[in-house]
C-alpha cells in the first residue's frame, strides 16, 4: 500500500486534469459555440423581423424610397457589424447594406430557397455561395396582404461568433484551472494529515514485525489514525513486557537450578 496508494492518488489527479482539459476543448467547446450561435441567431432574427415589419414593408408598399431604406440598412448593419439584405422570393437582391444595388442590374442569389432552414430560423455556411467565409444567416419573411413579398436576410461572420465562443471558453479553462488548484490543495492536505501518519504507522508495524517492540509510533492525534497508532503502541508495550517477564522467569529458574548444582559440585570436589 505504501508504494501504490499515493501513486494512485497522483495518477487519478493527473487523469482528472487531462480529461478535464479534453472535455473543455471538445464537448464544452462545441456546446459553447452552439450556444453563441443560437443566442446571436435569436437576436438577429428579432432585428430581421423588426426590419421586415417596418422598412421592408414600407419599401414594398412604396411608402418610402429605396434610397432611404438603403441608408437605414447601411447604418443598422454598421451598428450590428453585420450585412443586411432584402430579397425577392425569387432570390433577386433588392437591398444590400454593403453596397448599393443598381436597380437596372439584376443580382440573383443562385439557388435561393427560403425553406433551407428546415423549420429553423437560421443557417450557417456561405449562404448559397454568396460569401467566401462561413456566416450565420437569419431570414425573416416580408408579408403584406397575407402574402410573402420578400425576405430580410441578416448575415454575421462566423469568425465573430467563434471569437465570442473562445472568450466564454477561456472562462471555462480558468474555472478548470481553479478547480485543479483546489483539488491540488485537497491532495496536499490529504498528504499531510492522512498519508504521512499512515506511513508512520506502517513503518511502526514493520519494526514490530522485525522484533523491535521498543519503537514508538510517531503519530499523536485525536482521531482514528491516532487511535490506531496508540493501539499499536500499547500492543508493542504489552508484548515487550511479556518478553521481559519471560526473560526474568528463565533467569530465575536458571539461578535456582544452578545453586544446587554448584553445591553438589563443591561436595564432590571435596570428596
Amino acid at each position: 500500500m505504501r508504494k501504490t496508494l499515493y501513486f494512485r492518488f497522483i495518477l487519478g489527479y493527473l487523469l482528472f486534469a487531462l480529461f478535464g482539459f479534453i472535455a473543455v476543448a471538445t464537448i464544452f467547446s462545441r456546446m459553447t459555440t452552439e450556444y453563441c450561435i443560437r443566442d446571436r441567431a435569436r437576436m438577429l432574427y428579432r432585428e430581421a423581423a423588426r426590419i421586415s415589419d417596418t422598412y421592408a414593408s414600407q419599401l414594398y408598399e412604396s411608402t418610402v424610397p429605396l434610397e432611404t431604406v438603403q441608408t437605414q440598412m447601411e447604418a443598422l448593419a454598421a451598428y450590428m457589424d453585420t450585412e443586411i439584405w432584402i430579397l425577392n422570393p425569387s432570390g433577386r437582391l433588392v437591398v444590400n447594406s454593403s453596397q448599393a444595388v443598381d436597380p437596372e442590374t439584376e443580382v440573383i442569389v443562385e439557388g435561393f430557397n427560403s425553406t433551407v432552414t428546415a423549420g429553423n430560423y437560421y443557417t450557417t455556411g456561405n449562404y448559397f455561395g454568396s460569401f467566401d467565409e462561413d456566416v450565420l444567416s437569419v431570414t425573416a419573411p416580408i408579408t403584406s396582404d397575407f402574402k410573402i413579398q420578400g425576405y430580410v436576410a441578416i448575415h454575421l461572420p462566423m469568425a465573430e461568433i467563434n471569437r465570442d465562443a473562445n472568450s466564454l471558453l477561456n472562462i471555462s479553462y480558468m474555472e478548470l484551472v481553479i478547480l485543479l488548484i483546489l483539488s491540488l490543495v485537497i491532495l496536499l492536505i490529504f498528504t499531510q494529515y492522512v498519508y504521512r501518519p499512515l506511513r508512520g504507522i506502517i513503518t511502526a508495524a514493520e519494526q514490530y514485525a522485525l522484533g523491535n517492540m521498543h519503537y514508538r509510533v510517531p503519530v499523536e492525534r485525536e482521531d482514528e489514525l491516532g487511535y490506531l497508532a496508540a493501539s499499536l503502541g500499547y500492543m508493542a508495550d504489552t508484548i515487550a513486557r511479556s518478553e521481559d517477564d519471560q526473560k526474568k522467569f528463565i533467569a530465575n529458574v536458571s539461578h535456582d537450578f544452578r545453586s544446587p548444582l554448584t553445591s553438589m559440585r563443591g561436595f564432590l570436589e571435596a570428596m
